[in-house]
């Protein structure tokens, strides 16, 4: 007990440590005292002068965004950059207030009251896990607490990424590599892990003794990788020279790309090793509502830093790190202190080899084709859902004109449509067990339509029927179209695993890093995929939303046309899918059946 108490107290030391180095207080752009003669400094703090800031902030970010279409800004057009980041900066100085208004002051505050209500919960869940709970169970609640914050620290940065790759001399389509960096060496941090995990006596034994040092390494890495990033970014406020902003944008790119070890864990296999088939599919599906969650929270947790630590003297992009880093080091003390021991825990493996060497060449053969249109659909999903936080958050700033606080809130809460999506799995799955692929169909569907409502189009339409805002029709959209792609990878990942074979070439131990291959690969192309559709339009308009549109609705047409393939070769035998089962292995499960009754 002393040695988890004095744990406890230095992490708790770290954090603070870390919010207070980050709030240090340094000459900012965002300062009043670094306002240009030409700039509106002097206007009264009415709100007449507010608004008239605001528009001429507007007109110079419309300029900017132009200028981008040549790719990288030059050395001359750099300081323009860097006077066009935020216009919640010009007003305040008009208003010598840190906060746009009092609607950003609520905001501000209600981001907080769900930060803290989610770290209240995650507590409250630790707490009933570690009196009720049995090991295994545990332990994969940590696992998924942890791949959720690194999702935090991800989403997190989507409202700034625009205004600090500008910050740095940067098109806004370069902003997009912030947020996908940290994906390339994650692939490798996973087959590292498994590597590790099949030597000595064997993939089981070694998963149990491996799990929680795996877990604490992870948690370990993505607070120094925090923490370093906190040390480049709060200094990019006084960046005057594009050398010394370039110097500092690949440092950042190199922090975020280290983060990517954090990746280490293999969520994929300890989930597919510590729960049995029949409940698979389920336990992946809570593993997607995790990666919800965090992908909800970063916005969130940005939104609230921005309001509350950057009155208190945090520089401009150091405030959100801050408050994840804090996040980050009490995961690491609840873990360190709550994981408990697995040894003992029941692992469950692939089909057996001697299952699958009476298979005839044709149900082999249809197997591997449903395996490969399962890592297909999963690569369309990460590509689409990557992209869809970015691009929201580049139309929103540069569309539409809103501020970090409101950008931040409003893709956290688009995303809270994931409840109700949630608690219709579950009650449909309750009245139709093992219904796995009309629901998928389901899910498809309704991401198909959301992604028409991307269009600038369906805006216009929608507009002359009655609908006031365009960046709520793209908001409602976006809380549409993501959960239903990402539940809907949930289920085809646990059928996926359910369908692994050991004899077969697409084995368990292969899938559990060949799936976050995949996945790695459509999270690192999305978000500059999509940020670059958006800055390069129809006729060259900064903004248009046609081009991200279509490809949205490419991504979804392509799962579900990989869907339909697994749907097809379902006939064929794919052991995935028991509806409709073949002659052949009627008889086997006939066989099966009677020698166990005589047992």
């Amino acid at each position: 007990m002393a040695r988890k108490a004095v744990l406890l107290c230095v992490c708790s030391a770290l954090a603070a440590a870390a919010v207070k180095a980050s709030a240090h207080t340094r000459p900012s752009l965002h300062d009043s005292t670094h306002a240009e003669a030409a700039r509106p400094s002097d206007i009264d703090a009415s709100e007449g002068s507010r608004d008239a800031v605001r528009h001429a902030a507007k007109s110079r970010r419309t300029a900017l965004v132009r200028v981008e279409h040549s790719g990288r800004l030059q050395a001359s057009e750099a300081p323009a950059a860097r006077s066009l980041l935020t216009t919640d900066s010009e007003v305040s100085r008009a208003g010598a207030s840190p906060v746009v208004s009092t609607h950003g002051q609520l905001l501000g505050n209600a981001s907080l009251v769900i930060t803290l209500a989610c770290v209240v919960i995650a507590c409250a869940l630790m707490g009933v896990s570690s009196q009720t709970w049995a090991p295994a169970e545990q332990g994969l609640l940590y696992l998924m607490m942890n791949v959720g914050l690194n999702l935090v620290y991800m989403s997190s940065s989507v409202p700034d990424s625009l205004k600090l790759a500008r910050a740095m001399g940067r098109a806004g389509s370069f902003s997009g590599w912030i947020l996908s960096a940290p994906v390339p060496l994650s692939v490798f941090a996973i087959y590292g892990a498994l590597v590790l995990l099949r030597q000595g006596d064997g993939r089981g034994p070694q998963s149990r003794r491996w799990f929680k040092r795996l877990l604490l390494l992870s948690q370990a890495v993505a607070a120094s990788c925090t923490f370093m990033t906190i040390l480049i970014v709060r200094g990019i406020d006084n960046e005057e020279d594009t050398a010394k902003g370039t110097n500092a944008w690949w440092q950042l790119i190199a922090v975020r790309l280290l983060y990517g070890l954090a990746q280490g864990p293999a969520a994929t296999h300890f989930i597919s090793i510590f729960t049995a088939p029949e409940v698979r599919p389920d336990v992946f599906g809570t593993f997607i509502v995790f990666q919800m969650v965090g992908l909800f929270l970063g916005p969130v947790i940005a939104s609230a830093a921005h309001s509350h630590l950057e009155p208190l003297g945090c520089p401009f992009f150091a405030c959100t790190p801050a408050a994840v880093l804090a996040l980050q080091l009490l995961l690491m003390t609840a873990s360190a202190l709550g994981v408990p021991s697995l040894d003992g825990v029941d692992c469950f493996d692939a089909a057996p080899p001697e299952q699958i060497a009476g298979e005839n060449p044709e149900r082999r053969f249809s197997r591997n084709i449903f395996l490969v249109a399962c890592l297909t659909f999963g690569l369309m999903r990460a590509s689409a859902n990557s992209g869809l936080e970015a691009a929201t958050a580049m139309i929103l700033e540069d569309e539409f004109k809103w501020s970090i606080v409101e950008i931040g809130m409003a893709v956290g809460f688009s995303f809270t449509l994931m409840v109700p999506f949630a608690l219709f799995k579950k009650y449909f799955l309750a009245s139709k067990p093992g219904a796995y692929m009309p629901l998928v169909r389901i899910y498809l569907a309704t991401a198909f339509c959301a992604a028409f409502g991307l269009f600038p189009y369906t805006c216009k339409l929608a507009q002359s029927c009655g609908v006031a805002s365009c960046a709520l029709l793209v908001l409602f959209s976006d809380g549409l179209f993501f959960p239903s792609l990402l539940l809907s990878n949930g289920l085809v990942s646990g059928l996926m695993m359910n369908s692994a074979s050991g004899a077969a070439i697409l084995t368990m131990e292969r899938l559990s890093w060949l799936e976050p291959l995949v996945m790695a690969l459509g999270r690192w192309l999305g978000p500059p995929l999509a940020r670059f559709l958006l800055q390069r339009g129809p006729q060259g308009e900064p903004g248009s939303r046609t081009l991200y549109a279509l490809l949205q609705v490419s991504f979804v047409s392509t799962a579900w046309l990989m869907m339909e393939i697994a749907q097809l070769f379902k006939w064929q035998g794919s052991p995935a899918f028991k509806e409709a089962p073949t002659s052949g292995s009627e008889e086997e499960e006939n066989l099966a059946e009677t020698s166990v009754q005589k047992d």
